[in-house]
């Protein structure tokens, strides 16, 4: 488990890994957690969003030097179009991340721009197509949506949730695809395990 904070100066995090990573003290019983500077930042970038997942955590950075943004993938995720199982790190030439998502095994990114990237385990709840997703890249934008500016994006636990600016809520889970459309101008979304919420 990772745990920062969003400034516009994070260069540190802290690490929960099933609260063995740090020092329990018994007299105050404070946990205190192990404070890690992170190998992977560049100089110039700042921690801009994190997420964590069942057995791996995200982060992204920006560096305002270069307008490039990274995206660091730590612990054990199955990337489809790959098969392997490792950490990944990927770079976005003059894209800023907006937000980061996770569900247990996959996770999704929303970029300022409104593209969508989403990466980790079964090609239909990434948004890809089962027949096409082998060749395309592990982590990559959502094939329906490709050309829909989005202003938010969440992840349940084996579902993703893209919001476009045209007032459609994709929905995409390990089954197929669905679109939910309201007379009422959808805001954000959010969701966690197996429940959604959508604020209008």
């Amino acid at each position: 488990m990772l745990a920062t904070i969003h400034t516009n100066s994070v260069r540190y995090i802290f690490i929960f890994n099933d609260l063995v990573t740090g020092n329990f003290n018994d007299s105050t019983h404070l946990y205190i957690p192990r404070k890690t500077q992170m190998p992977y930042l560049k100089p110039t970038e700042i921690v801009t969003n994190v997420a964590c997942a069942y057995s791996f955590s995200v982060i992204g950075a920006y560096s305002h030097e270069t307008g490039n943004s990274s995206l660091y993938v730590i612990g054990q995720i199955v990337w489809v179009g790959s098969g392997h199982d490792c950490e990944a790190t990927y770079t976005f030439p003059n894209q800023k991340i907006k937000k980061i998502d996770a569900g247990s095994f996959h996770l999704v990114v929303l970029f300022e721009s409104g593209l969508v990237y989403t990466g980790g385990e079964n090609a239909l709840k990434l948004g890809r197509d089962k027949n096409t997703s082998p060749n395309k890249k592990p982590f990559d934008m959502i094939d329906t949506i490709q050309d829909q500016p989005c202003i938010d994006v969440c992840c349940a636990s084996n579902e993703t949730f893209v919001l476009t600016a045209e007032n459609k809520l994709y929905h995409f889970t390990n089954y197929g695809e669905k679109i939910i459309k309201t007379e009422t101008i959808m805001q954000s979304v959010y969701a966690s395990g197996n429940m959604v919420m959508v604020c209008v």
